[in-house]
C-alpha cells in the first residue's frame, strides 16, 4: 500500500509540473507586425534588408551567415500580426516582417535552418526587400518538410522608422 501511494504521488506531481510548464504565457508568444534586427552601431552606415513570407501559416527563421559560414539567427517571419506560436519550440521572436540593419555591402542571409541561401546586396540609406515563397508540404511533431523561393527586389530608399517603433540590437 504503501508503495502504490509513493507512486501516485509521484505521478501526480509529474503530471502537474507538466500541466503547469506547458501553461506558461512565456512558451506563447504573439506575432507582430514588424521585427527589427540592428547588427550595426547606432552611429555606423547603414542600409537594411526586410524579409516577407507570402504564405502566413508558418514560422519561418532568418539567419545572418558570417564570413566562416556560421548562421546566427536574427528573428522569424511567416505569421501574421496577432498569430500565436511556440517560442520553445521556434526561440525566436516572429513577425510579419523582419527588417535587418546591416553594414553596406552583400551579406548573406540563409531561409530557414539549414536551409537556401540568399546573397542580398545593401546600399547605405536603402532598403532592400526579400519576398520568400515558404510552403510547408508535411509537418510531423518535430519535423516540417517544405518547399522554399525568394524573390529580391531592388535596393529602394529608406524611410525612417515609424514613432513607437521598437529596435533589437542582433
Amino acid at each position: 500500500m504503501k508503495i502504490t501511494s509513493r507512486i501516485l504521488v509521484t505521478f501526480s506531481a509529474a503530471a502537474l509540473l507538466a500541466t503547469v510548464g506547458c501553461a506558461t504565457t512565456r512558451q506563447v508568444r504573439t506575432a507582430r507586425s514588424l521585427e527589427v534586427v540592428d547588427t550595426v552601431s547606432t552611429n555606423s552606415v547603414k542600409g537594411y534588408v526586410e524579409f516577407t513570407s507570402l504564405s502566413k501559416d508558418a514560422v519561418v527563421p532568418i539567419y545572418l551567415v558570417d564570413d566562416v559560414r556560421a548562421p546566427h539567427m536574427l528573428a522569424a517571419t511567416g505569421l501574421r500580426k496577432g498569430d500565436r506560436y511556440s517560442y520553445s519550440r521556434h526561440r525566436t521572436l516572429t513577425a510579419e516582417m523582419v527588417r535587418v540593419a546591416v553594414p553596406p555591402g552583400r551579406h548573406t542571409f540563409m531561409i530557414e535552418r539549414d536551409g537556401q541561401f540568399a546573397q542580398v546586396p545593401v546600399e547605405a540609406g536603402k532598403v532592400t526587400r526579400v519576398e520568400i515563397d515558404y510552403v510547408p508540404l508535411y509537418r510531423g511533431d518535430s519535423i516540417v518538410t517544405y518547399r522554399v523561393g525568394y524573390e529580391m527586389f531592388e535596393p529602394m530608399p529608406f524611410a525612417e522608422k515609424a514613432v513607437g517603433e521598437k529596435t533589437r540590437k542582433g
